[in-house]
């Protein structure tokens, strides 16, 4: 799927960076977006394989399951 980035979030990832190292060095923007991306996949995991949101309840009410912990 190719997707189409709106100019403002661009410029706005943009802001801040001076020279070329500034986006492609070790802490760069590809790292940061990467880094960011993975997160966001990582927390919405959860909520797909379990089937309920954060704070919600499993169909069989089985209480704190979301975080693997109970009291």
């Amino acid at each position: 799927m190719k997707r189409r980035f709106r100019k403002e979030l661009l410029d706005e990832l943009l802001t801040g960076y001076e020279k070329p190292e500034d986006l492609t060095g070790p802490d760069g923007l590809p790292k940061q977006l990467t880094g960011a991306l993975v997160e966001r996949a990582l927390g919405a995991e959860p909520t797909d394989h379990l089937g309920y949101e954060p704070g919600g309840r499993d169909a069989e009410g089985a209480g704190n399951a979301r975080n693997g912990s109970s009291p």
